[in-house]
C-alpha cells in the first residue's frame, strides 16, 4: 500500500473525520465537491539514509492534507481530526505492504488561510510517512 492508499484509508475508516467530511480527495477538488472537503498529496519522496548511506528498504514521503471549509472553525475541527487520526500510536509496519495500518505518520507542521475569491478557509497539515519503496 503506498503512501496516497495508507492517507486515504485510514481517513476513510475514521469516525471523527467522516463525521464533518466524507469528501477524501487526492491532488485537487471538483468544483462541485461538497464542503467541508479534504485533499491529500504526495509532495516529495526520499530515501531514509543513515550514516551508511541509503537504507535501501524505507522512503520518507512529505504529504500534504488540506482541509477545506466555509467556516473557520469547521477547517480547523477538520484539520484536528486529519491529525488525530493519522497520528493514533501504531506499530511500526513496513511490511508487508498490504498492512492496513498506516506505518508511521510524523506531523511538520500545518497553517491556516483563506481564500476570498470563493470564500474558503484552509488548513494545511503536513506530515512524513515511512513506507517501503515502491518497485
Amino acid at each position: 500500500m503506498n503512501a496516497s492508499e495508507q492517507i486515504r484509508h485510514a481517513l476513510a475508516r475514521n469516525r471523527d473525520v467522516t463525521a464533518i467530511s466524507s469528501t477524501i480527495r487526492p491532488s485537487v477538488l471538483s468544483y462541485d465537491d461538497a464542503l467541508p472537503a479534504i485533499v491529500y498529496q504526495v509532495i516529495h519522496t526520499d530515501p531514509a539514509t543513515s550514516l551508511q548511506g541509503d537504507t535501501g528498504n524505507l522512503d520518507r514521503v512529505r504529504v500534504q492534507i488540506d482541509c477545506y471549509a466555509h467556516a473557520y472553525g469547521e477547517a480547523y475541527a477538520l484539520a484536528a481530526a486529519v491529525r488525530s487520526a493519522l497520528q493514533k500510536p501504531v506499530p511500526l509496519k513496513v511490511a508487508p505492504q498490504t498492512s492496513d495500518d498506516l506505518a508511521h505518520a510524523s506531523f511538520i507542521g500545518s497553517h491556516a488561510d483563506y481564500n476570498d475569491t470563493t470564500d474558503t478557509h484552509r488548513w494545511v497539515l503536513e506530515f512524513y510517512i515511512w513506507q517501503r519503496p515502491e518497485h
